[in-house]
């Protein structure tokens, strides 16, 4: 069961999107928000992260 973190395709007024979690547990996805945003140029895949 390992987490990753990935950005919402929605954008809010001020052009940022929401850190969303998923992982998988007993077989089922599931999709938490964290409540944090931040600007998709901000964000590094790879790591999962913020720059």
């Amino acid at each position: 069961m390992e987490p990753r973190f990935y950005l919402s395709n929605k954008l809010n007024k001020q052009g940022r999107s929401t850190v969303m979690l998923y992982l998988y547990c007993h077989g089922k996805r599931i999709t938490i928000s964290t409540g944090k945003v931040i600007k998709p140029t901000n964000w590094n895949e790879n790591a999962q992260r913020a720059r």
